[in-house]
């Protein structure tokens, strides 16, 4: 599970749930994620991080704790 936040909302015109993970809002585009249905929705957000983490979104935060580790 995730130690995100995560919003999710019926969007009419999209015809889908889509989901905003605030934590993320200034670094990503949002929404992040969406489904047909709320789980599916869910379950994309709860992947989110850890797609964004593999595509190195969050490289300088890596970089930041390895540095940390160090001392």
């Amino acid at each position: 599970m995730s130690r995100y936040s995560m919003v999710v909302q019926w969007s009419d015109e999209d015809r889908l749930f889509l989901v905003t993970i605030p934590e993320f809002a200034d670094r990503v585009v949002m929404p992040c994620t969406h489904g047909k249905t709320r789980e599916s929705a869910i379950r994309n957000g709860e992947e989110s991080p850890v797609t964004l983490k593999q595509l190195g979104f969050f490289r300088h935060e890596i970089m930041q704790q390895a540095v940390l580790n160090s001392l």
